[in-house]
């Protein structure tokens, strides 16, 4: 395995995307289809965009410069967070809409700490939070 994986709780969804979004630069904004039935269903760069969301009922809708780009619904597991161990300057958050079959890549310049958080939250399943600097 060449990346680093870490589990982050469910219910800190939106205060973890508001942190990266106001501490890191997004960079990208990816979603294709888990079992590749569908084209590549969003593919937007985020450079020089902003990048923002709106907490639904179902989950979440993601805009770029207010333009909506995606609705993550079906938001059953939280997100995790990946980085290459080769690439310690870029993160991404991911999380799957199992509704739809749909995987999420949010991808950020620099790396997001985590710190472990609720270790016994599930059997040999680590979760984590964000670190706050």
């Amino acid at each position: 395995m060449d990346f680093n994986v870490y589990w982050l709780l469910k219910e800190d969804d939106s205060k973890n995307l508001k942190y990266a979004i106001k501490n890191f630069s997004p960079k990208r904004f990816y979603v294709r289809n888990i079992n590749g039935s569908r084209p590549t269903i969003v593919d937007e760069s985020l450079e020089r965009k902003v990048l923002s969301f709106k907490k639904t009922k179902e989950g979440f809708s993601f805009f770029a410069d207010k333009e909506k780009i995606y609705n993550f619904n079906d938001n059953k597991k939280g997100f995790s967070l990946r980085y290459r161990l080769d690439e310690k300057e870029y993160t991404v958050l991911t999380n799957a809409d199992y509704k739809n079959g749909d995987y999420i890549e949010i991808s950020f310049h620099g790396k997001i700490e985590v710190e472990p958080a609720k270790p016994e939250r599930a059997p040999g399943i680590p979760f984590y939070k964000i670190k706050k600097s």
